[in-house]
């Protein structure tokens, strides 16, 4: 059973990130950025740290070139920037808890809270 769960997941991911990709291709730092992350968010769900907490350091790194980034023509960037903000904020939050060896009930709801975050950027970005 859990094998046909973590199956059906990662059937879902590939098809969430080819879509994602397609939808948003205008904006490489965000794409790079959903590469890099996503695993390590949905792992974080079903409480699966350990890739939050090997990726983190590349997570804030990806979550500050994107921030970086302009804005693609289209996106509003005055809504865009604040979340943005909150994004590398959440990112380095992550960062600092891995260093620090906090537990995985801290670690968690910090993945979980940026990957809301993405989440939101994404939809105001279509």
């Amino acid at each position: 059973m859990k094998k046909l769960v973590l199956m059906l997941f990662t059937v879902a991911l590939i098809i969430t990130n080819k879509s994602l990709a397609q939808e948003n291709f205008k904006w490489a730092e965000m794409n790079s950025f959903h590469a890099t992350a996503m695993g390590s968010f949905h792992s974080a769900e079903i409480n699966k740290l350990q890739p939050a907490k090997d990726s983190a350091s590349s997570i804030l790194l990806k979550a500050q070139a994107w921030q970086s980034s302009p804005v693609p023509t289209g996106i509003d960037a005055m809504t865009i920037r604040p979340l943005l903000q909150n994004l590398v904020d959440d990112c380095k939050a992550i960062n600092d808890a891995v260093a620090a060896k906090k537990s995985d009930a801290y670690l968690k709801p910090l993945v979980l809270k940026a990957h809301n975050i993405f989440h939101d950027i994404i939809r105001r970005t279509k």
